[in-house]
């Protein structure tokens, strides 16, 4: 039987929300074809960790904050994010950018409206 190894390294760091840690949020790495390939949850002091093969990474973070909602790390799509390289042991700390909570487009007769009125 014969086992290869490969490497992996820690990427870690925390994540802020408005300068307060986030935790419970779900950070996911993605390659950049957008395949998933791992998600961590951050801890009560927001700090999250794992493990990823040396490579090219976007993050996305799912946040429950209020105004600071689920966003991709340094973008607003996917091909707008940062892209991060993991060579080695990485840290990095996301600071979440404030969002609006309601993102969807909302059409009428095929045409966008503006500002909405939401009934929940």
């Amino acid at each position: 039987l014969n086992l290869a190894l490969r490497n992996v390294y820690v990427l870690t760091g925390a994540v802020t929300a408005n300068n307060a840690n986030v935790a419970n949020a779900t950070v996911a790495a993605y390659t950049l074809a957008g395949a998933p390939v791992m998600t961590a949850k951050t801890s009560t002091s927001g700090v999250y960790t794992m493990l990823l093969e040396p490579g090219s990474y976007k993050l996305y973070i799912y946040s429950h904050v209020v105004g600071f909602g689920t966003q991709w790390y340094g973008g607003t799509t996917f091909v707008t994010a940062t892209t991060i390289a993991v060579n080695g042991p990485t840290t990095l700390n996301i600071a979440l950018r404030h969002v609006s909570d309601r993102t969807s487009v909302v059409t009428g007769n095929s045409v966008d409206v503006a500002d909405p009125t939401v009934i929940e």
